[in-house]
């Protein structure tokens, strides 16, 4: 699925350029799809920043097609994921047998918020956790959506985790990119973070339901003001010699003044939102029946897309008849060739 710097054309070039792989490539706008407009947490534009696109809606979008189209796996991949192995990919699926979701974490170049990057800066410890941007789904398990908020993916994941159904496999790289270049960017983040990693924080002891209480969403604001803090006192700790970490206090400073426009009402309100958009998701899916084929589901959605079918390899050159008629060398001949 393809908008903004992802060009429908230039991607159908890349697909025909690799051997053994076929694909279906759609463009799509890149506004907010309406289908999905009946979601609440899609009519809050304050809380969707404006670095977030569509993403939501692709993703979204790739559940309700995979149902339709009759499948029981999809696997999410980013553009700027690289190095994912076929083995992994079958090892992710197999996984599903026994999850919801199995992510490959993003670890050469960690898939982080602008602020976590400015974390791991400051020589502070930063884990990765699994995302969407490769995460193998069982549509039939995963009753939950994408959420038009930063850091949808874990908004997806959190019903999840509280099933203890979501596990991670192996790892994949993400081409790096300049975390610090628009220090907005963080600023634009911090709801979505305080989300996030607010509900997954819960989950650690409690359960989904009951939800966070405005108490618990004050005490986390609180504990989030001083992440920050420690963040940017490290980064300014090695601005001196680090032009890096000089940006990142820039940016952290950013997240600082959009955390301090929140209050834990908002947060209360937001995510008792995103729970009755859950109910009201899967009663949205259970009104989609699959179709026959992603042809028909294509069709059925109103997409048109370019199919590409996969292009053989390369055969190997024939050989001649005196290749055919080549003995085994003499093993005398080859120990002797090998080094000692």
């Amino acid at each position: 699925m393809c908008s903004h710097d992802a060009v429908a054309d230039l991607v159908a070039d890349k697909v025909r350029s690799v051997a053994g792989v076929s694909a279906v490539v759609v463009e799509l706008p890149v506004e907010t799809d309406p289908r999905f407009t009946f979601l609440e947490t899609s009519q809050r534009g304050k809380e969707r920043p404006s670095t977030h696109g569509n993403l939501s809606s692709k993703r979204n979008l790739g559940l309700l097609l995979g149902q339709l189209a009759g499948w029981r796996t999809v696997i999410f991949l980013d553009d700027d994921i690289c190095g994912l192995e076929t083995n992994a990919v079958q090892s992710a699926a197999k996984a599903l047998s026994h999850h919801a979701a199995v992510g490959m974490p993003a670890v050469d170049f960690p898939d982080n918020s602008v602020v976590c990057h400015a974390n791991r800066r400051a020589s502070r410890r930063q884990d990765v956790f699994v995302s969407g941007s490769a995460l193998a789904v069982d549509l039939a398990e995963a009753e939950t959506f994408f959420p038009e908020i930063y850091n949808e993916d874990w908004l997806f994941l959190a019903p999840l985790l509280d099933r203890k159904a979501v596990s991670a496999f192996g790892s994949v790289s993400q081409l790096g990119y300049a975390p610090f270049e628009d220090i907005s960017r963080a600023g634009d983040q911090e709801f979505g973070e305080v989300v996030a990693e607010g509900l997954v924080g819960y989950l650690h002891s409690a359960e989904l339901n009951p939800l966070p209480k405005i108490d618990y969403w004050k005490a986390f604001l609180e504990s989030r003001s001083r992440f920050i803090s420690h963040a940017m006192l490290g980064c300014e700790a090695k601005a001196g010699s680090d032009e890096e970490a000089g940006a990142a206090v820039s940016a952290l400073k950013s997240a600082q003044e959009a955390l301090a426009r929140i209050e834990a009402d908002v947060v209360e309100d937001y995510v008792a939102a995103w729970s009755r958009d859950l109910v009201a998701w899967r009663s949205y899916m259970r009104t989609h029946s699959p179709v026959n084929d992603l042809t028909d589901a294509m069709k059925y959605l109103g997409l048109r897309g370019e199919f590409i079918p996969a292009r053989r390899h390369p055969r190997p050159p024939e050989r001649s008849g005196k290749d055919h008629d080549r003995r085994p060398p003499n093993p005398a001949q080859t120990q002797r060739l090998c080094p000692e």
